[in-house]
């Protein structure tokens, strides 16, 4: 009659681990979906805001700690349940599941397994009537398989919300590369500063040398994509805004140049360009010294004056 007593309890037991092995599989479901959905949140808020560092180190733990969140709540707590490493379902819990899935033994599941417990506060007499009625009990349950209450296709439902976002999230990194990994590297590598590469850039192709006291025009020209509506540049505390040539070339002429300077060419949407411009001194004639060698009819001698 022990046995009988033994058996009902190891039969609950195993309903108990297949309960939490569906849990942890419908668990995996559920993490399967949030995974990519959260992902994909935080990737189109990085890829339309372009945060800095703070924002970019906030949306990545947000999404880290949501990611967590769901694991230990559908995934790592039934393992742990399961493992007997946490409290988990007791038998009257799962002879209420059963009962609900073969409702004409609820009633029967749940009075032998209170007889169970009765049978260890009485008289060994009385306890000997106790456990042949345990005894009786099982033998009727015996035909009841309890862990089919528990249907692991039951979870099949769960694919619906979990193949769209994996096949979203696969199909955009498979279609779109280069719109995803931007994004993505900005957001694993949170705590580095981005530097956005400008779409044109400064060029001085001449060297910048002059004569002293002459005019000097300054000639940029714009390589990339895009033209830029406008080229300024900054000589001291003058700030000038340069010419668009025939060329397409910008130029600024500075009139009657004395002494070297430092320029700071600069254009919205890309690094500004620091130059030198040097002047050199203007030539001066000091002295002058002519030799004369006339003719040889002439009979006069070479002079210098």
């Amino acid at each position: 009659m022990a046995l009988k007593n033994e058996e009902l309890k190891d039969r609950l037991d195993a309903f108990v681990r297949k309960y939490h092995r569906n849990e942890m599989l419908r668990g995996s479901l559920i993490l399967s979906a949030s995974l990519p959905v959260a992902w994909l949140v935080v990737l189109g808020l990085e890829a339309v805001g372009r945060f800095d560092t703070e924002v970019r180190t906030a949306l990545f733990y947000l999404f880290l700690s949501s990611v967590v969140t769901v694991a230990f709540r559908y995934l790592f707590l039934p393992g742990l349940r399961l493992l007997r490493l946490r409290s988990g379902m007791d038998h009257s819990e799962a002879a209420k599941i059963i009962g609900r899935h073969f409702p004409d033994i609820e009633d029967r599941l749940l009075n032998t397994l209170q007889l169970q417990t009765h049978a260890n506060s009485v008289d060994p007499g009385s306890q000997e009537l106790i456990l042949a009625s345990i005894a009786q009990r099982s033998d009727q349950l015996r035909p009841y398989p309890f862990t089919s209450a528990v249907d692991f296709k039951e979870n099949r439902r769960y694919l619906k919300y979990a193949l769209p976002p994996i096949a979203l999230f696969a199909g955009l990194y498979l279609m779109l590369p280069e719109a995803m990994e931007a994004p993505t590297d900005r957001l694993i590598h949170h705590r580095t500063e981005v530097v956005d590469m400008p779409d044109f850039r400064l060029v001085v192709d001449e060297e910048l040398r002059t004569i002293a006291r002459t005019d000097y025009t300054l000639t940029v020209r714009a390589v990339g994509t895009v033209v830029p509506a406008r080229v300024d540049v900054q000589a001291g505390e003058g700030r000038f805004r340069m010419e668009r040539n025939g060329n397409g070339f910008w130029e600024h002429t500075f009139r009657a140049v004395r002494e070297s300077m430092n320029l700071v060419v600069s254009a919205p949407g890309t690094p500004a360009l620091d130059l030198v411009l040097t002047v050199l001194p203007r030539p001066e004639l000091q002295d002058l010294k002519v030799s004369v060698r006339p003719p040889l009819h002439t009979g006069l001698p070479p002079f210098e004056q």
